[in-house]
């Protein structure tokens, strides 16, 4: 593509087109006037007002057991009280915010249980942040020692942005979009019930979160074809920031990390806070599918570093789109999960098959973020990436 005026105005005009219809139509949502939108406080306000039955919302425990039942099918290799949960009658469920024992200055975010059924679910969300040094483990023990939990059967739910693993086992991993998935299936199983006030606020709470938290699978969709039109635009672009003196320490450590590896991986794009790039054993393996947009390619696997504004600094490994294909492609994900012993929702266009995060120190410098770059893609090359090439070889080659 030539780089001329014609190209730049039409990708400003795109760009303005996305602006306009990919928010809420009167552009006012009533969460993010009030300043929720990465408070998790007020998050998790209004997801206990939602869990709690006894308040004037008429879903009963209809959230809370539609959130377990998402858990078990996130977390297919770990004992989930589903069963129980599901038939059980949740009317006496008592809802804590904030909870706390006395004389302890810990504080678990949602805390709920129900003396008839001996259950008690605890809830910590993460909205950009992650969990504190031994935070998820002390707050096990702090449950654990109560002496009202003595005997219940105990869930513990990590809530996060990304569907982050919790580093304590006992702890189940549940995203933000699941939360959206749960409240948009709500909306439509209580169509012909639900008062005006409270699916008007649950639908601008979705919104919220599709705009600031978890994207919008539409939005991607139509920034991957941005992409393939105006690469070259974009590439100029980029490249002149970078000419401008526009670099960051998460760019110089992408490049010092390629230089390293670059026997063992061919990168694809790098951007201020995200470098994504494919593994030479996926990359020979891994088909060019027509129509797939995944970064400005067309190879529907790949990894990627991601820089968090908490100082998370994560490996991503994802299955992206793959046209006309979609039960080819959801075995190719299950077959990925089973190499790495953790489920998670299938998307149908992006699915992220595994991630690890580690916390950096406040200002993290070139030398430290590629000192955990390297960690964490030792951690994959050694435990997942010849099985996940090998189970990537055979999709494609029956695919072929």
């Amino acid at each position: 593509m030539e780089i001329n005026e014609k190209n730049m105005v039409g990708l400003i005009r795109d760009l303005d087109q996305i602006k306009k219809h990919r928010s809420y139509p009167t552009g006012f949502n009533l969460f993010e006037s009030t300043g929720m939108v990465r408070q998790e406080i007020r998050h998790s306000n209004f997801l206990g007002f939602l869990l709690d039955p006894k308040k004037p919302h008429g879903l009963g425990t209809q959230f809370i057991k539609e959130i377990i039942l998402r858990a078990a099918i996130s977390n297919e290799d770990r004992e989930v009280a589903q069963l129980s949960t599901l038939l059980g009658d949740f009317d006496d469920l008592i809802v804590k915010r904030e909870w706390s024992t006395a004389g302890s200055k810990k504080k678990i975010d949602i805390v709920a249980w129900s003396p008839t059924n001996r259950s008690v679910f605890v809830i910590e969300n993460k909205v950009d942040s992650g969990a504190g040094k031994n935070q998820l483990a002390d707050y096990v023990s702090l449950i654990g020692k109560h002496e009202i939990f003595n005997e219940y059967q105990k869930t513990f739910l990590f809530l996060t942005k990304s569907s982050d693993e919790p580093e304590e086992e006992l702890w189940l991993q549940l995203g933000y979009e699941d939360i959206v998935d749960i409240l948009l299936e709500m909306i439509r199983e209580n169509e012909n019930t639900l008062g005006l006030e409270l699916r008007t606020a649950i639908e601008h709470y979705v919104d919220l979160l599709r705009r600031y938290i978890v994207g919008d699978e539409n939005l991607k969709a139509e920034c991957s074809r941005i992409i393939d039109q105006y690469g070259d635009v974009l590439t100029f672009i980029y490249k002149h920031a970078e000419q401008s003196g526009q670099g960051s320490d998460f760019k110089s450590a992408s490049l010092k990390f390629y230089e390293e590896y670059k026997t063992k991986i061919n990168d694809i794009v790098t951007k201020p806070t995200q470098y994504a790039f494919i593994p030479k054993s996926l990359d020979g393996v891994v088909a060019e599918c027509k129509g797939t947009n995944f970064w400005g390619q067309q190879k529907p696997i790949l990894m990627w570093f991601y820089l968090r504004g908490d100082n998370a600094l994560g490996l991503i490994l994802e299955v992206g789109p793959i046209p006309d294909a979609a039960e080819e492609r959801r075995g190719l994900v299950e077959s990925l999960q089973k190499i790495i012993g953790r489920n998670r929702i299938i998307k149908d266009t992006y699915s992220r098959v595994w991630s690890k995060y580690v916390r950096l120190e406040e200002d993290p410098d070139e030398s430290m973020i590629l000192s955990q770059m390297t960690k964490l893609w030792s951690e994959f090359e050694s435990k997942f990436e010849n099985d996940v090439a090998r189970a990537a070889e055979e999709f494609f080659r029956k695919k072929t």
